[in-house]
């Protein structure tokens, strides 16, 4: 069975990041109309994550209208409605950006990409392919690992 997929719209994009953060592929684009994020959704594959009510979206289309306000909160209805349980080994293994998955970047790749004391304090990193940010485990890394914590099955 095949990964499953999301597409949000312009109104999620807390959720977006908490979503990426956890490993799943979230399209977002906030400048799309809602009509081109219904046709995309379509033609990949994807779920349309929304907060529009009042929208008549099209039948055959994989919505979840979405009435919680709070990021935590809409992540949670999102992973129990599928039946979804996100795994540590899948955290931070995306963009929080572009949504691409990450590749391994070694030490000399990165060395003019990052601060000089973490260049000298780590050993690994990761690369996004598509927008180039450079991803390592610093203090924000665990920030990150404590803000999603509630979502991991213990």
């Amino acid at each position: 069975m095949s990964e499953i997929k999301f597409t949000a719209d312009v109104m999620l994009g807390g959720f977006v990041r908490l979503m990426r953060m956890l490993g799943y592929d979230v399209l977002y684009d906030k400048n799309s109309k809602i009509e081109e994020l219904i046709e995309r959704s379509r033609k990949e594959g994807r779920i349309l994550i929304t907060k529009r009510r009042r929208y008549r979206f099209p039948q055959d289309l994989k919505v979840v209208v979405l009435s919680e306000n709070y990021p935590h909160e809409q992540v949670q209805k999102v992973l129990n409605i599928h039946s979804l349980t996100p795994s540590k080994e899948k955290f931070l293994s995306r963009c929080l950006i572009c949504n691409e998955l990450l590749e391994e970047a070694s030490r000399e790749e990165v060395r003019s990409k990052v601060p000089e004391f973490v260049y000298r304090t780590h050993e690994e990193f990761a690369r996004c392919p598509v927008c180039g940010r450079i991803y390592w485990e610093g203090t924000h890394h665990q920030n990150m690992g404590k803000m999603v914590e509630m979502f991991f099955k213990k």
